[in-house]
């Protein structure tokens, strides 16, 4: 079936030098990949502020566990705390 001019599109192309992404985008995806950068914050203070974290392990971890975001390895709790005293 054809679009009707102007109509949002499920999918974003976007391009990058030679190379162009391709995301498939749906309403479950936007709700379950949406974040809050004030969260996304708080959990990357958190990550930071565990002693053994360096450069290398945080990227070591990230590169582990692609698409991951720094929430994702924190407690809600602890990544709202660590938002709330950065702010």
């Amino acid at each position: 079936m054809a679009q009707a001019p102007g109509a949002p599109s499920d999918r974003l192309a976007l391009a990058g030098g030679n190379r162009t992404l391709d995301l498939a985008l749906d309403r479950a995806s936007l709700r379950t990949y949406a974040i809050c950068p004030f969260h996304e914050m708080g959990a990357y203070e958190a990550l930071w502020s565990r002693p053994e974290t360096t450069f290398r392990s945080l990227s070591e971890h990230f590169a582990r566990h692609p698409g991951s975001v720094p929430s994702d390895f924190v407690s809600k709790a602890n990544a709202r705390e660590c938002a709330t005293f950065t702010k």
